[in-house]
């Protein structure tokens, strides 16, 4: 893999991959707006203070990017790792589009979580 796709904090920060996303137009992404009003309507749901914990099933586990104080084996129930993302990008095209793990509907799986100090949650919540 090329450092261009090493997924870092700084990148997601800085909107790296939101640009090389808007270069690729036949990925359909939410716009940065778009995700930013549903981030901070989530956080709004919150009240001051209440913990905020993150699943991780994949690549956060190993590659969290983001600051947390406190890590936990957690399960979630109602959702199994499958191979439910088509992608036409990085690891297929068009004519053979390439699959990759994500979240989809029965059974349950294994991960962890991690829980974001409240005082840091509009900041780190910006990096998930």
């Amino acid at each position: 893999m090329s450092d261009e796709h090493v997924i870092t904090r700084d990148k997601l920060r800085d909107g790296h991959f939101d640009r090389v996303l808007e270069e690729l137009a036949s990925v359909p992404i939410r716009r940065k707006e778009e995700r930013e009003a549903n981030r901070r309507a989530f956080l709004s749901k919150l009240g001051g203070g209440e913990d905020l914990w993150v699943f991780a099933y994949g690549s956060l586990i190993w590659n969290p990017a983001f600051h947390y104080v406190e890590k936990r084996v957690g399960r979630l129930h109602g959702y199994h790792r499958a191979f439910c993302i088509r992608l036409n990008v990085g690891r297929g095209s068009d004519e053979k589009p390439g699959y990759m793990l994500g979240l989809d509907r029965g059974g349950s799986c294994n991960g962890l979580v991690y829980r974001l100090d409240p005082a840091d949650q509009e900041q780190e919540s910006e990096v998930i």
